[in-house]
Order: C-alpha cells, then structure tokens, then sequence
C-alpha cells in the first residue's frame, strides 16, 4: 500500500492505468470519466472494510487517493473553463457538478491526518464563500466570517475538525 500511495503522489504513468492529462485542456465531461477510472485503479489496493476505522492507514490511503483525485480533477477544471465555474458560482441553485462532487465530501469518514481531507475542506467552504460572494476566488484567508461559515455548512465530526483548525489560524494570525 504504501507502494501504491507513493505512485499516487508521484503520479506515476508508468502502470498504465489511464490517459488522463491535466495539462491539456479537453472536454471536462471525458476528463471526470478518466479521472473516476484512474481513482478506481489507485484504491484497487486500500482493504475497503478498514476504511470505516478513521484512524486506520487504510483510511488515510482512501482518503489521499479519492479526495486528492477530486481535488486534481477540480483544480485542473477552475483552471481550464473559469467561464464555467463564474456561470456555476453566480447561478447556485442550477450547479449540479459542483453539488454533486461536494456530496462525495459528506458521505465517506475522511482520515483527519490526510493533506487531501484539508484540501478538500477548505475548497468546500471556499466554494461556498464563492456562492455568497457571487464571484470566484481560489481560496479566502481564516477569519471570523469563513468561520462562521463553516459552522453553517459542516457537519459531524467534519465540522469539529475543520472549527479546531481555523481558531488556531485566526488565533495565530492575530
């Protein structure tokens, strides 16, 4: 396994898993697809019954791969088509890609140790903070009000996690 998440992060090509190229722009609709065919190929190793155990090394692997496969994919979509994502921040209640990406965020029991679960976080609030802004930005400094917002919008142990580490940001940007 540690094999495995080290050719994730070195994102390697050599095992033949896809064709996938974040540094061409192509129809996002064929990307998502290759993207979820070359997740599927990383987490072939993860033990799927030890990811419900959220301090086990199973579940910080599953948490890396499927959230860093999400993360890549989004960063690479923001880049490639920001007319899109401005039409999706700016018409909400009609954004069912983003809607549907971040439903993945609720439903699994994310490792807290993993950079990815941070990642993550941060672009689920961030996007929400795009929402209210109707405008897009990469990422917003911790304060009261991103604060408050993830008090809005997360939930569970999600929510306890993510609240400890901004009050330490805020606290130690003061």
């Amino acid at each position: 396994m540690q094999v495995q998440l080290r050719d994730f992060y070195l994102n390697s090509n050599s095992i033949g898993k896809g064709k996938l190229d974040y540094d061409v722009k192509s129809d996002y609709k064929t990307c998502w697809e290759q993207m979820l065919i070359e997740r599927d190929f990383d987490l072939k190793a993860v033990d799927r019954k030890n990811i419900e155990t959220g301090n086990s090394f199973d579940n910080y692997v599953y948490s890396e791969i499927y959230l860093g496969h999400l993360n890549k994919y989004l960063n690479w979509f923001e880049q490639n088509f920001p007319d899109q994502v401005e039409s999706l921040i700016k018409n909400p209640e009609s954004d069912t890609f983003y809607s549907n990406i971040f439903q993945e965020y609720n439903t699994h029991q994310w490792n807290s140790k993993s950079l990815e679960y941070y990642k993550f976080t941060e672009r689920y609030l961030n996007y929400h903070m795009n929402i209210r802004a109707k405008s897009f930005e990469n990422y917003y400094k911790s304060t009261q009000d991103k604060r408050m917002m993830a008090e809005t919008i997360l939930s569970g142990k999600n929510r306890q996690r993510y609240l400890k580490l901004i009050d330490v940001r805020i606290n130690n940007d003061l």
